[in-house]
């Protein structure tokens, strides 16, 4: 393996032990190709050990598009370890910041290997055992996640912090759900709104890209997966002490509080 590769894994890896952000990579070590950016990923990843449970898609809205100066979708590792059900409590100290993402989510019933790709938007939907509403916890081990790069946030799991899971919805396929709608609200008081057609115009297409994506890397998608599938909101902070409560209408609610410590 390359050694900037192991370096900027190793550099990116110490900043989460230590609980110290970084201003950045340095310059050297900076990935240039979406390649090198996934490399390091998957490295930093296996150094952080425990099981990958799925995936966190990104810039698969407009406002996600706009806020990284980046036009097509990225993605990043679900960890076990950093998934709560809803309502759940979650020390205001666990993560470096608190961008929170109300989302639509699936789960898998079979795999998507391959093998057998390219995959249509027909063959994802007759894979996907539920629909999950989710809120993700964005997180990133550099101190202005804005000003790095994409490539550099890719390298860094793709700003993935947890996810808090709401009920699974197995007939979500009767509705419209690029009309569905959904709101946050942080302390009762709703911080923005949106819905599904707002990721890639349907959820379903975010996660039939990741689909396809997967087999340049030889990997593919699992049975038991969980997919959350990017932004349907505007972006929203929580600080510690904060609740906030995502509303998907007759889906429910996910709920998600931050202590004070």
């Amino acid at each position: 393996m390359d050694a900037g590769t192991v370096r900027a894994a190793s550099l990116l890896a110490t900043a989460y032990r230590r609980r110290k952000q970084m201003a950045a990579l340095p310059p050297d070590l900076v990935p240039q190709t979406l390649l090198e950016a996934y490399a390091i990923q998957e490295l930093l990843v296996s150094t952080w050990g425990g099981e990958s449970i799925g995936w966190k898609l990104s810039c698969t809205s407009s406002v996600a598009q706009s806020a990284l100066g980046f036009d097509e979708p990225c993605r990043g590792r679900v960890m076990a370890g950093s998934v709560d059900q809803s309502p759940a409590t979650i020390a205001g100290n666990k993560y470096f910041m608190r961008l929170i993402e109300p989302e639509f989510a699936f789960r898998l019933k079979n795999d998507l290997p391959p093998s057998a790709a390219p995959f249509s938007f027909e063959d994802v939907v007759g894979a996907v055992e539920a629909l999950i509403p989710v809120i993700e916890i964005v997180d990133t081990a550099y101190e202005d996640w804005t000003s790095v790069g994409v490539l550099s946030l890719i390298a860094d799991n793709m700003l993935s912090g947890g996810l808090v899971l709401g009920e699974p919805i197995e007939n979500w396929n009767e509705r419209d759900l690029a009309a569905h709608e959904v709101s946050l609200s942080v302390n009762g008081e709703t911080v923005t709104a949106g819905r599904g057609g707002n990721v890639l115009d349907h959820p379903v297409n975010a996660l039939t890209w990741l689909a396809n994506d997967l087999p340049s890397m030889g990997m593919g998608l699992r049975a038991g997966e969980i997919i959350a599938t990017g932004l349907s909101t505007g972006l929203a902070h929580a600080e510690a002490g904060d609740t906030a409560v995502a509303d998907f209408g007759d889906w429910g609610q996910v709920t998600v509080v931050f202590t004070d410590v």
